[in-house]
């Protein structure tokens, strides 16, 4: 069975419609649409039926998409291990997270886990996208748990620690263009936001826009966390970032208005599929990076 005919319907599944599996893969609809009737002539029976691009799935492809995942978490856990094997590595891990993440604190804990397993080979995946577990995209991933999604039964979200978000700046910027008194004076200054034509890491990335008016523009939009806090550390405006980035910050910065604005709590959690909690690798790198917060 052809494995990435299998990722083509999962993907499909798990997008609702062929525009939005097309802009998560970055590939074209007609392609994702023909690997989906290949899988179907192959199966003898039909998942999808479509009415433009609007995507109606049988009671057959409703229960074929769990078997489907199934197969290609085993397959592409057989592949991956006879590569590594090939390569001179006994295993690797997959880690997806954040930008932010990926390049603020990450990297200091690994060392650790190399020590535990050092013929494990250690792969980072950072975008502030969702990854896909059950498509092996990442083995675990790391990032802000959002509760406003629906949750897939399958995964488990371990509590690793908390981003409490708030407003601030560099000493530089604010000696330039003076030090918000209140909460209107914040449409005086450039506030750096998220883009809004980028999909969201979680909802409430733009909370601070929220205090301004609707009419109001964020001169700087960017796409990550880490371009947030790297503009701020670059003395360009005012935006939103942790406590963990004002602490790993390259030069100090000052929290905005800490009296009459605070922002969302975000729990990071450490998530993996349930059928893969044993597995030494997922379970040594969750204590490992839990004991970096305690």
């Amino acid at each position: 069975m052809d494995i990435n005919r299998l990722k083509a319907f999962c993907l499909l599944y798990e997008s609702g419609g062929f525009q939005e599996a097309s802009r998560r893969s970055k590939s074209n609809p007609t392609s994702i649409r023909s690997k989906v009737v290949l899988l179907e002539k192959e199966l003898g029976t039909k998942l999808i039926e479509t009415s433009g691009q609007r995507v109606v799935f049988t009671a057959a492809g409703h229960r074929f998409h769990k078997e489907a995942l199934q197969i290609i978490d085993f397959s592409t856990a057989r592949l991956d291990n006879f590569k590594a094997e090939q390569e001179g590595f006994y295993d690797k891990i997959i880690i997806a997270t954040t930008h932010a993440i990926a390049s603020l604190w990450l990297p200091a804990v690994l060392p650790k886990f190399r020590a535990s397993f050092p013929k494990t080979a250690i792969i980072v995946k950072s975008s502030d996208e969702q990854f896909n577990l059950y498509q092996r995209e990442a083995d675990v991933s790391i990032a802000a748990f959002d509760d406003s999604r629906p949750q897939e039964d399958d995964l488990r979200h371990l509590l690793l620690t908390n981003y409490y978000m708030n407003l601030y700046a560099s000493e530089e910027y604010l000696n330039q263009y003076g030090v918000p008194a209140t909460i209107q004076d914040l449409q005086h200054h450039t506030m750096i936001s998220f883009g809004k034509d980028i999909p969201y890491p979680y909802p409430s990335i733009n909370w601070h826009l929220e205090f301004l008016p609707s009419t109001f523009v964020s001169l700087i939009q960017v796409n990550s966390g880490a371009a947030i806090l790297k503009t701020v550390q670059n003395d360009l405006g005012i935006g939103s970032i942790s406590q963990k980035g004002a602490e790993t910050s390259e030069k100090k910065l000052v929290r905005i208005l800490p009296n009459l604005l605070t922002g969302p709590t975000l729990n990071i959690t450490y998530n993996f599929p349930k059928t893969r909690a044993e597995e030494p690798l997922i379970k040594k790198l969750y204590e490992i990076l839990k004991s970096s917060f305690e």
